[in-house]
């Protein structure tokens, strides 16, 4: 595994249990290819916890606010206040979706995991292309050098586009 790997479970485990071993020295490459991989799952673990708590921050004041418009006059203070903050609460929620749907770095993290994918399928099967299903691998130890966290940034950003813009999706497929 790549030095700048974080220590954790392989797509495999390992022939010996044990930790699983590099075939050499990595490349400059290869470290960067790993830490991106490493930055990507921990930022969209943040980023996903922020939205989500966001989404469900702002459910609670627009209901407060609708409750409070049939109870007080519009130039009540309250009233006033509620509105302000729902309305910060969803220009924040709209900025994170922003970032996060921006067409360029999107297309980029999309290439990124389609190439992700297709270096994962050329280890885990000899044939090319690839058949489903995929016969065992006949060297296990090249996908237990693989972090199990490649597949699920892979996953995220399928979940993620299927949520918010399907024809990302389509070009993939």
């Amino acid at each position: 595994m790549a030095a700048g790997a974080a220590k954790g479970t392989g797509l495999v485990p390992s022939a010996d249990q044990a930790e699983p071993q590099s075939s050499g020295p990595v490349s400059l490459v290869t470290e960067l290819y790993y830490q991106c991989h490493r930055a990507i799952h921990v930022g969209s673990q943040v980023c996903q916890d922020t939205v989500s708590k966001l989404r469900h921050d702002l459910a609670r004041p627009q209901r407060l606010l609708q409750d409070a418009e049939s109870q007080f006059t519009q130039q009540d203070p309250f009233l006033t206040e509620l509105r302000n903050n729902s309305q910060k609460k969803l220009c924040l929620y709209l900025s994170y979706q922003m970032v996060l749907l921006e067409p360029v770095s999107r297309e980029l993290r999309t290439r990124f995991h389609v190439a992700t994918t297709t270096w994962i399928l050329q280890h885990a099967t000899p044939c090319d292309p690839p058949t489903f299903p995929l016969p065992p691998p006949d060297h296990p130890h090249h996908l237990a050098n693989i972090p199990e966290y490649f597949l699920e940034n892979i996953s995220d950003h399928v979940v993620f586009l299927k949520l918010h813009d399907l024809k990302s999706l389509e070009v993939i497929l």
